[in-house]
């Protein structure tokens, strides 16, 4: 409500002011946001250079991820954020799910680019009972004994795949 009380415009630099003061102090810098468009989205967008758009892998995200894809052609007129790639989320063993996932990898991955990640996150209760006591997977998997590894080597590679799309070497 604050960002939306704002004189026109100036609510969505509120973040990029921020970043501004701490953003030597990082690597990276990495925003996570509610799936819904709006100040928030907006601030994130304008402060930040890079954007990796998260999609669950089920039919009704097809027009949503399209919103998305078109708000940050907008964007890209007046900032300098870059649409890194599509990451599909809570994938499972689901026909429809999977089936998804190839009509979204058909549609997003052209000959003059590829937006799909190649890693996908599964749908499992660990990163849920993670994200529950608010630590991240790796965290919670090396703190609770006999956890399902495959949400963290999940995470692993996606993470090596977006440092090498941002040709980051550590």
């Amino acid at each position: 409500m604050w960002f939306s009380s704002q004189p026109f415009g100036s609510g969505y630099t509120v973040l990029d002011k921020k970043i501004k003061e701490i953003e030597n102090n990082y690597d990276f810098i990495i925003i996570d946001n509610a799936p819904a468009l709006g100040s928030f989205m907006y601030n994130s967008i304008i402060a930040t250079d890079y954007t990796v758009v998260v999609v669950e892998g089920s039919t009704f995200s097809a027009k949503g991820l399209r919103v998305v894809i078109d708000l940050l052609e907008n964007f890209k007129e007046t900032t300098n954020n870059d649409l890194v790639g599509i990451v599909i989320n809570k994938m499972n063993n689901y026909i429809v799910r999977k089936d998804t996932a190839k009509w979204f990898r058909e549609e997003y991955n052209t000959k003059d680019g590829k937006l799909i990640f190649d890693t996908s996150i599964s749908q499992l209760v660990v990163i849920e009972e993670a994200a529950a006591f608010q630590q991240s997977i790796f965290e919670y998997t090396s703190k609770n004994e006999g956890t399902n590894p495959k949400a963290k080597e999940e995470f692993e590679a996606f993470t090596d795949e977006l440092l090498d799309r941002l040709n980051f070497k550590p």
